[in-house]
């Protein structure tokens, strides 16, 4: 299996509702000290994001209970990676029909 570059928080982009959480003035300071970008959620859109449609359960149906947070974290990210390009495309595609946003 081809291995992704290891960039650390570096390219990733995360989308996620407008929940006051998430928009918090430490929250976004934070995303951006990391180097991570936010895509903009639509206002009068769904409060799912895409991946709510389909990536969190596909996760939830592939994890097994850790011990630490440290092992989550390994087989999260292993699970991400074990991922295609095709099957986030495929996926992102429903999930944007079924919320509506297209």
């Amino acid at each position: 299996m081809p291995k992704r570059p290891a960039d650390g928080t570096r390219n990733i982009k995360i989308h996620h509702d407008n929940g006051r959480p998430h928009v918090h003035k430490n929250v976004s300071a934070y995303l951006e000290s990391e180097g991570v970008a936010k895509m903009p959620h639509p206002p009068n859109s769904s409060d799912l994001s895409p991946c709510g449609f389909w990536l969190f359960d596909l996760m939830k149906e592939n994890l097994t209970d850790q011990s630490d947070s440290q092992s989550l974290y390994d087989v999260v990210v292993n699970f991400m990676y074990s991922l295609s390009n095709e099957e986030y495309k495929k996926h992102l595609k429903n999930g944007l029909k079924e919320c509506g946003c297209v």
